[in-house]
């Protein structure tokens, strides 16, 4: 080995370490990123049903009138808990609010929120006859 190699060799060590320095620096920052944006988003829970985004409605279905099909459109309902909402409709009549779909099961607060931009219901009332 010859002098001459040495500053090389030193060299290429010295470009390694500022590329690893280089890289770690990287690292460091983004994960410092990452924690401000955690430290900046709310941490109350009460309120992250309102604080998620809910979908524009491409369309409004009657849940007292729409078949299973129809309210399998919705997002977050599948071809079960539409089963489940006619099931209901069919056995204990007519929803009268919106909010007697929580008594469906799979039907939580949630779902409901995301959900009531698309839902409207016509409610019929019951005539007597004299």
């Amino acid at each position: 080995m010859t002098t001459s190699d040495q500053p090389n060799r030193f060299s290429i060590i010295r470009s390694w370490c500022w590329l690893l320095a280089c890289l770690s620096l990287l690292a460091a920052s983004q994960q410092f990123a990452l924690a401000l944006q955690r430290a900046s988003a709310p941490s109350d829970k009460s309120n992250a049903i309102d604080r998620q985004s809910i979908p524009t409605p491409r369309f409004i279905v009657d849940v007292n009138q729409a078949p299973a099909n129809e309210l399998e459109a919705l997002p977050n309902v599948g071809s079960t808990l539409a089963a489940r909402i006619v099931e209901y409709r069919r056995t204990q009549g007519p929803f009268r609010e919106l909010d007697d779909l929580l008594q469906v099961h799979g039907v939580g607060e949630r779902t409901l929120h995301q959900l009531r931009p698309m839902l409207t219901l016509h409610v019929v009332d019951e005539v007597t006859s004299p």
